[in-house]
């Protein structure tokens, strides 16, 4: 008998509709950063955050058992076994870096979108991909969540789990980096196996090759150029389950509600000193552009990504104290008159 190294590790990718499971990831027997299918990236390994998660792993994951509960023994307060109902995960969530692509051009849209595995987790969240349309880049904005595959690895076991959905964040912190939380929500546990061991091939190409952009210089612009010393931006998927006697589990699960707020602590400016005091109690709908730049745009490799909230609301206001400056504290929601324009991240 011996002991078990450890090590975790995930491949993720997207179905093409709720209940048609990944098959290139059900499959994978490695974690790397690219698995095609139909002459498109479908499916790929995430490289965890080591200061997230377990173990280093950037990977922090919990199940639980459901069940229905029998009867006592007979006579006595003795509990017994309830009648199993399913293996559910309670908790998984993915920490990792944001970067970009890496690619050694940057003259065309695709040279900016990301490796498969990231990719599909912004689409998770609600935020899928495509052309930028506006200028040359990898835009990811608000639209419907697109259900996951993820393939968990833990050591020699297994588990595949489809019909997931995330919420999560993205923490910039100036002089570090920009570490994204995604908080999936499974659906439902399609398979588990003993592997014998854990994946003997593990290539995260450019996600471990890539040193991230850091947070400095980026211009951060909210009716002033003036900067942030904090800011969490929040994707909020409200997830409604309803029983359905044809789905795998019994219960469908669908996101039915989306908030996209930041929380931001940024420098007041004398240039319009009631600006924020302003937003916060303005009857008109907001109109003032938040938005900065982490990393150089239009140079090789491709790493740099803009984070635009187009018309934030002030929800709350807080004064602060910044060194020997005024600050404040706020928090803020992504609002827009049209459809699913009230926030873009664009890799260029």
């Amino acid at each position: 008998m011996a002991e078990i190294d450890f090590a975790m590790g995930v491949v993720i990718g997207t179905q093409n509709a709720e209940g048609d499971i990944n098959s290139v990831v059900s499959g994978a027997t490695t974690i790397d950063d690219f698995a095609a299918g139909g002459g498109d990236p479908i499916a790929g390994g995430v490289l965890g955050d080591p200061e997230s998660g377990i173990g280093e792993s950037g990977l922090e994951v919990e199940w639980t058992r459901e069940q229905r509960d029998r009867a006592v023994v007979s006579g006595s307060l003795t509990a017994q076994q309830g009648e199993f109902l399913r293996e559910a995960v309670e908790a998984f969530t993915v920490g990792w870096v944001l970067k970009g692509s890496g690619s050694g051009t940057f003259a065309a849209d695709a040279d900016h979108r990301l490796q498969p595995g990231p990719e599909a987790l912004l689409a998770g969240m609600g935020l899928p991909g495509g052309a930028w349309g506006s200028g040359v880049g990898w835009r990811h904005a608000p639209g419907a969540a697109v259900p996951l595959t993820v393939a968990l690895f833990v050591g020699p076991l297994k588990w595949v789990f489809q019909d997931c959905t995330a919420s999560g964040s993205i923490e910039f912190t100036p002089a570090g980096l920009a570490v994204v939380q995604s908080q999936i929500e499974v659906g439902s546990v399609a398979s588990f196996a003993s592997l014998g061991s854990f994946p003997g091939t593990v290539d995260y190409g450019a996600q471990a090759t890539l040193a991230a952009p850091v947070v400095q210089g980026v211009a951060h612009t909210w009716g002033a150029l003036r900067g942030f010393t904090s800011l969490l931006l929040g994707f909020d998927n409200a997830i409604e389950e309803l029983e359905d006697s044809n789905a795998a589990t019994g219960i469908r699960a669908r996101p039915t509600a989306r908030t996209i707020t930041a929380e931001v602590t940024m420098w007041a400016d004398d240039a319009d000193d009631d600006f924020e005091r302003a937003n916060l109690i303005d009857t008109s709908p907001p109109t003032d552009l938040l938005n900065f730049t982490v990393g150089t745009i239009a140079s090789a490799p491709a790493n740099a990504f803009e984070a635009r909230l187009t018309n934030p609301q002030a929800l709350s206001l807080k004064p602060t104290r910044l060194q020997d400056k005024l600050g404040w504290e706020l928090v803020l929601q992504a609002v827009d008159a049209a459809a699913n324009g009230e926030f873009e991240l664009i890799f260029q």
